[in-house]
């Protein structure tokens, strides 16, 4: 099987996972917040997946030669400009959480930027140490951006108050609110048992493998690729960690996380890695 159906089969197994812990969470969920649709979530999360599978089979077709650095570029200013966007627009432009700006919200939808600049991000390492090949400033680079996201978590208030809260406890507290979010992986177990989450991560390290294992022609593409796996494991690991008390917090599990953003980001990494697909393994 090639590169490209193999990563399609994966990315839709996984998405049709998500759709399902969305139907199962979303009655209760909306008699929660008031809605008289007891799917609009579920509504909400198929949308988000079917745009996001456009985006995959859009920049599948693309030459990376062509439009790799382009799209790379691309996202790394429009989501630098949304995160400095979101410090200004009005109170009903954005979703706030216990008084720190997250989320920009376009009619109904809420937008993370943070994860596409993530990406932009991963991108830019990949370009600029294809040129040097410097392996020792891209280990310094790398321990600077795990780094910066650790501060970044560790400095809004909100999530200092749930370190302490579970300082105080060492526990995990599934709940309606969370069900979609930081219990993901406990919400699998509760729909499809705990064989079901097995095999969920089973799917992701078989992720890790065709990713890894792939003969790449560009430089770029192997920076990238290890910069791609190298989030979506450790946003895994820690959601892991989470799952059983062990870490405080759990940042969105791309590819099953609810929300457009995390299903849209998920989708603009395939779709790149998709565009590298130019030699069979």
């Amino acid at each position: 099987m090639r590169f490209l159906n193999k990563i399609w089969t994966i990315t839709l197994l996984l998405f049709s996972l998500s759709a399902c812990i969305a139907f199962v969470y979303s009655p209760e969920l909306s008699k929660l917040y008031g809605y008289d649709n007891s799917y609009i979530f579920f509504y909400k999360q198929l949308i988000s997946l079917a745009i996001g599978v456009i985006i995959i089979f859009g920049l599948s077709k693309l030459n990376y030669k062509d439009w790799f650095n382009k799209v790379g570029a691309i996202t790394l200013i429009i989501s630098a400009l949304f995160m400095l966007l979101m410090q200004i627009v009005p109170p009903s432009g954005v979703a706030t959480i216990q008084g720190v700006k997250t989320y920009l919200v376009f009619d109904g939808f809420a937008v993370s930027p943070m994860l596409f600049l993530f990406i932009g991000l991963i991108w830019l390492v990949s370009y600029v140490y294809s040129k040097k090949k410097n392996f020792k400033v891209i280990a310094v680079s790398v321990l600077v951006f795990v780094g910066g996201i650790i501060i970044y978590l560790l400095t809004s208030p909100h999530r200092i108050e749930r370190i302490k809260t579970w300082l105080n406890t060492l526990s995990v507290t599934q709940t309606p609110q969370n069900a979609l979010h930081e219990t993901l992986l406990l919400s699998i177990v509760d729909t499809i048992g705990i064989f079901g989450l097995v095999v969920t991560v089973g799917v992701f390290v078989g992720l890790f493998y065709i990713l890894i294992q792939k003969e790449y022609s560009a430089e770029i593409q192997k920076y990238f690729v290890i910069g791609v796996s190298f989030l979506i494991g450790f946003v895994l690991f820690v959601n892991i960690l989470y799952s059983f008390g062990l870490s405080p917090l759990a940042p969105t599990l791309y590819f099953i996380g609810y929300g457009t953003s995390a299903i849209l980001s998920t989708s603009l990494m395939i779709g790149m890695l998709l565009m590298q697909d130019t030699k069979k393994i």
